[in-house]
């Protein structure tokens, strides 16, 4: 009989067997791949609730994670599933006779049900991310801007993991003989590899103090793992009452490796390595393995081996911290690893007697304990070679060939240097200034007391990667305050590095988010076009020191400009502030201010002589806040409430309020036509009430903030409640 790999009426039957199951599994996607959208419209709708207020705050932008939220979870239930589903008749010895006595070969019958799930994970993920990108797109076009090729990529993502936990699947149910035993071996195959390399990885950075978690060697990195990114992700923010340790999430959950193309290789080369294992497995596999634990006893015995070493990886983990000297226990290392090992065999001898449901079967687990043993001590050893070889790169200054800055372990979220970081960190540095600093801070870090970190005061630790022999080695250095001063002013002789500085994202990356205080969005994108055009017009040097000191002294700034830009699912964040430094930036934004001022002026003079003509009833929810700020004094350095401590203001006609309302309203509409002057004092006005109409009556709260070039203390009623800055002042009412 000639052998082939698929067979269409094996196909198409194994197409309408899983047929219910695929309609069972598209409506939770489509639940997931349309409540976004529908919910997201409808809070900006309600919110947003004219046309003027839409055009000048829609729309936001949204990462493709936000579009599908429940896709990658919902593939990680549906895959394995389905391949079960299909290849379940592997546990019955009546289905497997049958199955395997039909005239096609058990490649071609292997083949040809495996394609046939995978043919409906296709339709699923890329029929469910199509919907809620026309979901986005169509409903209600303008609100949510997003990347088609982003949330194609991301679909893509989701895709290979389906592929890679429905293979492992299906290699499972190949090994085993009962269900229990192939969810078991399924989860072992997919989870068992990665979490013993992430310990082993952990273990290697506890012996090798100056190792960086985020740059060892990929197959050691938890990033390269989908199924594992998503439970990290998952369990980041407890789950009903769960959490795992922050060892675990603290660098392996970002969902944007979901869209990194080498990722999605990497799990397709191991997606086609597990459905060759299972192929070779199921053609060799006898079908009187069905309802047995697993092809044969030795395997059954490395599945409950490998699931008790798992048990014991996190106390491994702590064993090796001690050993290496990063950590110190009150009890002795045996009183720390016993336990768990005898928790271990335990474990072992009942997973031998439940996929057994033989007593005798003791006696193989008994046998695999010397094993779990020699396993426990290689785990442990391990680490600790590694860590005395990193221990020994110790290079001199003159080995060093370039260094590249991978930034400190204290950047701010909003810091100058955490936004540009990625484009400095390609930037190779040859300075010798820098090669010595690498050199010896390196060593200082090596020889410092693990237990005692008094080498960091008045200093800090950088990441770097240094070339030596044409090989990048990535390590933390030890920099004191005056070094790292004198690192400042290295990077400002570096022309590739000061250049890193103005790589600001494109204007039209529906990903850039912009904001500032006082001024509608609409009118942010020409002060973003200002700052650009004020980066193009200096030179790189005097950009570089500009933009360090300008955000190092930002708190003594009144206005900023808040730039956001969405890198898949990370948001890189930079407050720079708005002064006469950034020429372009600072006529821009007083010109926006001025605009936006000027559209709410007419509206608050005409509530304020309203207000002053028909009292209302007070409230604490209401109120209006004066705020005077004068060049060369801190923002809102002057402020009053016109309300009074419980909120009873304007309930009689003997309130002095009324006056001030009608004496403030006349001095603000002779200024109204005066545009906004930084030079000049200006008045800043919230004003939060009902909606008062020419008769006095009102339907709906009214909330206006704007400006007016005009020093409001001037006026004879309100000057003593300006006179103390201490506090806000509340206008009395009686």
């Amino acid at each position: 009989m000639k052998k082939k790999l698929f067979d269409l009426r094996l196909y198409t039957e194994a197409l309408r067997q899983l047929r219910s199951f695929a309609v069972f599994s598209l409506l939770p996607l489509l639940f997931s791949a349309c409540y976004f959208s529908l919910h997201t419209i409808s809070f900006w709708a309600s919110r947003y609730n004219t046309p003027e207020l839409m055009n000048e705050n829609m729309p936001i932008y949204r990462a493709a994670f936000a579009l599908h939220p429940y896709l990658l979870h919902l593939c990680l239930l549906i895959a394995p599933l389905l391949t079960f589903r299909i290849f379940f008749f592997l546990n019955s010895r009546k289905g497997s006779d049958f199955y395997h006595a039909v005239p096609q070969n058990r490649l071609c019958l292997y083949g040809s049900f495996l394609a046939a799930v995978w043919t409906y994970l296709t339709l699923l993920v890329f029929g469910s991310s199509l919907i809620s990108g026309v979901c986005v797109a169509w409903i209600r076009p303008g609100f949510i801007a997003f990347r088609w090729p982003e949330l194609l990529s991301f679909a893509a993502g989701a895709f290979c993991m389906s592929l890679y936990v429905s293979a492992a699947s299906a290699c499972a149910a190949a090994l085993s003989g009962t269900l229990f035993t192939a969810i078991i071996t399924s989860l072992l195959i997919i989870f068992a590899p990665r979490l013993i390399l992430y310990h082993l990885a952990q273990g290697i950075i506890s012996t090798g103090k100056v190792l960086l978690q985020d740059h060892l060697f990929f197959l050691v990195d938890s990033r390269f793992h989908l199924p594992s990114v998503l439970i990290l992700k998952s369990f980041e923010n407890s789950v009903m009452g769960l959490r795992l340790p922050s060892y675990l999430t603290e660098r392996s959950s970002d969902l944007s490796t979901f869209l990194s193309a080498p990722v999605q290789i990497y799990t397709v080369g191991i997606t086609a390595l597990l459905a060759g294992s299972g192929a070779l497995i199921f053609v060799r596999r006898p079908s009187e393995t069905a309802g047995l634990a697993a092809v044969s006893p030795r395997l059954n015995s490395a599945v409950g081996l490998l699931l008790s070493f798992l048990i014991c990886l996190k106390t491994l983990l702590s064993a090796v911290e001690v050993l290496a000297g990063r950590r110190a226990y009150t009890i002795s290392l045996w009183a720390l690893v016993l336990p768990i090992f005898l928790l271990a065999v335990l474990v072992l001898s009942l997973y031998q007697l439940v996929s057994n449901r033989k007593l005798s079967s003791l006696k193989n687990a008994l046998r695999s304990v010397p094993i779990l043993l020699v396993m426990d001590l290689l785990f442990i050893g391990i680490p600790l070679l590694a860590g005395s070889a990193v221990d020994h790169f110790r290079p001199a200054a003159e080995e060093i060939e370039s260094v590249r800055y991978l930034g400190s372990y204290n950047f701010l979220e909003d810091d100058a240097d955490a936004f540009f970081q990625e484009e400095t960190e390609k930037a190779d540095l040859r300075s010798p200034f820098l090669k010595q600093l690498c050199a010896e801070g390196l060593q200082t870090i090596l020889d410092a007391d693990p237990e005692d970190d008094n080498y960091m005061h008045g200093g800090m630790r950088l990441k770097v990667a240094v070339r030596v022999n044409g090989k990048d080695h990535y390590r933390k250095i030890f920099a004191s305050e005056e070094n790292y001063q004198k690192l400042i002013e290295e990077f400002s002789q570096n022309e590739s590095f000061m250049r890193c500085y103005k790589a600001f994202p494109d204007a039209d990356d529906p990903r850039l988010t912009l904001d500032s205080t006082g001024i509608n969005r609409k009118m942010l994108p020409p002060l973003y076009q200002a700052l650009l055009k004020d980066a193009a017009a200096a030179s790189d040097a005097d950009w570089y020191h500009l933009i360090k000191e300008e955000t190092a002294n930002r708190e003594s700034a009144s206005e900023y400009l808040l730039i956001q830009f969405q890198e898949n699912d990370e948001i890189k964040r930079l407050m720079l502030p708005i002064t006469p430094h950034f020429p372009a930036l600072w006529n821009a934004f007083w010109e926006a201010r001025e605009q936006t001022a000027r559209q709410y002026r007419p509206l608050l003079l005409t509530q304020l002589e309203r207000l002053s003509r028909f009292p209302i009833s007070g409230s604490s929810e209401y109120g209006i806040i004066l705020s005077i700020s004068r060049p060369g004094e801190e923002p809102d350095s002057q402020r009053v409430f016109l309300t009074n401590s419980n909120g009873a203001w304007l309930v009689n006609h003997s309130d002095p309020a009324e006056a001030i309302l009608a004496e403030l309203a006349d001095y603000l509409r002779e200024k109204s036509d005066t545009p906004l002057d930084p030079n000049q004092p200006l008045t800043e006005i919230n004003y939060v009430a009902p909606l008062l109409e020419t008769d006095g009556s009102s339907s709906q709260r009214c909330s206006l903030h704007t400006f007016f070039c005009a020093d409001v203390s001037l006026l004879p009623a309100l000057a003593p409640y300006f006179a103390s800055a201490e506090e806000p002042q509340p206008i009395p009412v009686n």
